[in-house]
């Protein structure tokens, strides 16, 4: 999520007349929290899409790196 969508969905929570805490109950209150927490759910879940995209590079490069150390050690216990 873009940090100009982020501040417009808090924006949003913030300016919705349903969540004014100024006639603050305890239901309103809830429901306020809720967006909020769901708004934390939605970022957390593209945070861990983005890093599993990296995380899996990582694996690839990792077995790269490892079977060319095998190539080199062959090849220096062979002499070639």
């Amino acid at each position: 999520m873009k940090a100009g969508t982020l501040k417009k969905r808090i924006e949003d929570i913030e300016a919705d007349p349903r969540y004014k805490f100024a006639y603050s109950n305890d239901a309103t209150a809830t429901a306020k929290l809720i967006a909020v927490i769901n708004l934390l759910m939605e970022l957390t879940n593209d945070f861990n899409e983005s890093t599993n995209k990296c995380n899996k590079w990582l694996i690839r490069l990792t077995w790269v790196i490892a079977i060319l150390t095998l190539v080199m050690v062959v090849k220096m216990f062979i002499g070639r």
